[in-house]
């Protein structure tokens, strides 16, 4: 590599593609794994997403599995995560995906729960 100026934001390029492989959070939707090839097993831990959420997932044998914590309390929206039906687990109560995406409301250090549902 070779740089003209600047400091370590030029380095960037590569990290941020990866990241947006496996969490994007682009337009306050929460994507998993968007552009991720799912015969590779993937995962990653307290990546932050918008709205003060941290993420952590993985993907093994072509299933998502996913614990969203929220730090703030705010509304939470995410895409179902491809190839397959999932739920959403908040205080023990499942959640279907309608159309793709569920939007909810959530407190402060809530655990929320991502699986394939069975």
């Amino acid at each position: 590599f070779r740089f003209g100026g600047g400091g370590i934001e030029n380095c960037a390029a590569i990290p941020a593609a990866v990241n947006e492989m496996l969490l994007q959070s682009y337009e306050n939707i929460i994507r998993l794994f968007p552009t991720w090839n799912f015969s590779h097993n993937a995962s990653y831990r307290n990546l932050r997403a918008y709205g003060a959420f941290l993420v952590s997932a993985e993907v093994v044998n072509g299933v998502v599995s996913a614990e969203i914590v929220s730090e703030k309390g705010s509304v939470l929206k995410i895409c179902e995560p491809k190839y397959g039906k999932y739920i959403l687990i908040k205080k023990e109560m499942p959640s279907y995906f309608n159309d793709g995406i569920i939007t909810i409301q959530t407190e402060p250090g809530e655990h929320i729960i991502i699986r394939k549902a069975e």
